[in-house]
């Protein structure tokens, strides 16, 4: 399993994007994934349930609506805390903090999604 070095919040100071962590890996890669992605890709059972129902209804061409409250607060980072030598929670501005993100699926999301 790949281990970042270091995991830190970037604060958008403008307030027009959303914000987004950098990652450095052992071997002195750094990585940036905007906030809006981690929400997307939010690994709690709940999102997943809700991942897995717009799929099945292909008819309808809905984007995710993980919870019900304004996109600004829903992918406003407040805190990253660890979670063992594993993973990290991230606590969401709407208080969305059920999401475990290990370091496998981090580094997958940083491998294959371009930002």
């Amino acid at each position: 399993m790949t281990q970042p070095k270091s995991i830190r919040r970037i604060k958008d100071s403008s307030g027009d994007k959303s914000d987004s962590i950098e990652i450095v890996w052992q071997k002195d890669t750094t990585n940036k994934l905007k906030s809006t992605l981690l929400r997307k890709y939010c690994p709690c059972a709940d999102c997943e349930e809700l991942r897995v129902a717009n799929r099945i209804n292909t008819n309808t061409k809905k984007s995710l609506r993980v919870i019900k409250s304004d996109i600004k607060s829903q992918c406003d980072i407040i805190e990253i805390k660890p979670v063992g030598n594993y993973a990290i929670t991230i606590i969401w501005g709407d208080g969305h903090k059920n999401g475990i993100y290990t370091f496998t699926l981090l580094r997958k999301l940083c491998d294959y999604i371009e930002l």
